[in-house]
């Protein structure tokens, strides 16, 4: 099995789209990676990782209250809308 942070993005949907995997699941395996390897990277300013992770969890209840569409694997929040896998939430809207 392929560890979780070298999951493609298309294997990652199928996953969480199948329910094998939670967006919440995704995003803790890719914080937990990003922290173990920063100390060799300096890749990250700063990793938001508590709003990252309450993001996914209020996307997860939104999924499963109906108020969000899965099209072909990929969570998203309307035509104009992102969908945003990875450590926090950035927006213009």
């Amino acid at each position: 099995m392929t560890a979780r942070h070298y999951l493609t993005i298309a294997e990652a949907s199928r996953q969480i789209a199948a329910r094998d995997l939670s967006p919440v699941e995704l995003t803790k395996t890719y914080l937990d990676r990003a922290a173990a390897i920063d100390d060799r990277l300096h890749a990250y300013v700063l990793l938001a990782g508590e709003a990252a992770l309450e993001a996914r969890a209020v996307r997860c209840r939104d999924l499963r209250g109906g108020r969000i569409r899965q099209r072909g694997g990929c969570l998203s929040r309307g035509q104009h809308g992102s969908s945003r896998l990875w450590v926090g939430e950035r927006s213009s809207e």
